[in-house]
């Protein structure tokens, strides 16, 4: 089929992308409307109260740019919809149908507008996100630091020590206390020595006292024998507030390919750090492949009044799945247990097939009504 019969008629082309293009801009303000208030719920009472509010503000706005780039896929499936089902409210699918223009044709909007959003979020992730998101980190290491609660940080830290890396799941400024820290040990370059993992550190004035040590010595024939832990973390507290904590997941994708090459040196890059550099192609994609499933799960054979409840719950239950699915598979690769790319793709993927086969699914239904209604 050729595109420009594909494309049928530019200006029900560029009218149905208008009347698309509305209500998935007005879900993703809600949706992120929503994720605002509620990352800013549980701190304003200690920004109020400690006289940071205009930065608390401040921090939440440089958050959006973030939260746009992983609403999207969401908002898309459920502005698609929504969209829809008041185009078959007011009947104009029932109109655009009876001059000629076939479902084929109708899915070209959202194929295009699936297409935009998904380079619009890899451009928006890769370049304004990362900048607003380490002015974010360094505006509550700083200016919000005041309330006790925002001392806690929770996020993983990454520091270069004398004797090699280290590692924590988390770190409590306040207290002055490490959690799930790994130890990288490294001898002659590129030669990793040992790996030391420690369950619980906390500084006593002088030096660390740790809980749960245990070390792993890696030999010149590749053998690995358990050893016995020096004790010893190589680094201070003022190391620790030196740095900003990260979200590998918040980098941008060459920030984080630089940083999974230094470990890469090492032979001591964590299966989490390949599936987050999956994830920044199979998120944006996501767009695209929700924007179908919407299509999909709207566009009916033979259109007819839709309930709009029904296509809201339907467009929750999908991106509800979605993002469970992910979770799951994500958390899979991370174990090790799926390759970093079938973790990140496999959602996509299944998601997809799943709207390719609605679709087709319709299109045989549509063409056996036709069928029976040329009998009769």
């Amino acid at each position: 089929m050729k595109l420009t019969k594909l494309i049928a008629s530019p200006t029900v082309f560029w009218y149905l992308t208008r009347r698309l293009a509305g209500p998935v801009l007005v879900a993703l303000a809600v949706f992120t409307l929503v994720d605002v208030l509620g990352e800013g719920a549980d701190r304003f009472a200690g920004w109020f109260r400690s006289g940071v509010a205009i930065d608390g503000f401040g921090y939440l706005a440089l958050r959006v740019p973030f939260m746009v780039s992983q609403l999207m896929p969401v908002a898309i499936l459920g502005g698609v919809m929504f969209a829809f089902a008041m185009l078959h409210r007011a009947e104009e699918v029932i109109a655009i149908q009876a001059v000629g223009i076939s479902r084929a044709q109708m899915s070209l909007p959202v194929f295009a507008l699936g297409i935009a959003l998904s380079l619009g979020n890899f451009a928006l992730a890769e370049g304004l996100v990362p900048i607003t998101n380490a002015r974010a980190e360094l505006m509550l290491a700083n200016s919000l630091r005041h309330d006790p609660a925002e001392q806690r940080d929770s996020r993983r830290v990454w520091l270069r020590t004398r004797g090699g890396f280290l590692m924590a799941e988390s770190y409590d400024r306040r207290h002055a206390e490490l959690r799930e820290v790994t130890i990288f040990r490294l001898g002659a370059y590129p030669q990793l020595d040992a790996i030391t993992q420690v369950d619980h550190a906390w500084w006593d004035g002088h030096a660390w006292v740790l809980n749960g040590i245990q070390e792993l010595a890696f030999k010149p024939d590749g053998s690995i024998t358990p050893v016995r832990p020096d004790g010893v973390l190589g680094a201070s507290p003022t190391d620790f507030n030196a740095v900003v904590a990260y979200k590998p997941e918040e980098l941008s994708l060459r920030e984080l390919n630089q940083f999974i090459d230094a470990l890469g040196r090492y032979s001591v890059v964590p299966a989490e750090l390949r599936v987050l550099r999956a994830l920044k192609f199979a998120l944006p994609a996501s767009c695209l492949v929700m924007a179908m499933l919407g299509l999909a799960g709207s566009l009916e054979p033979t259109p007819r009044r839709s309930g709009l409840g029904k296509k809201i719950g339907l467009a929750v239950g999908a991106g509800v799945g979605y993002w469970l699915l992910l979770g799951f598979t994500v958390s899979l690769g991370k174990a090790g247990v799926l390759g970093a790319w079938p973790a990140a793709w496999i959602p996509d993927l299944l998601w997809a097939a799943l709207a390719l086969s609605l679709f087709l699914l319709g299109e045989e239904k549509g063409a056996s009504q036709a069928g029976r209604d040329a009998v009769a």
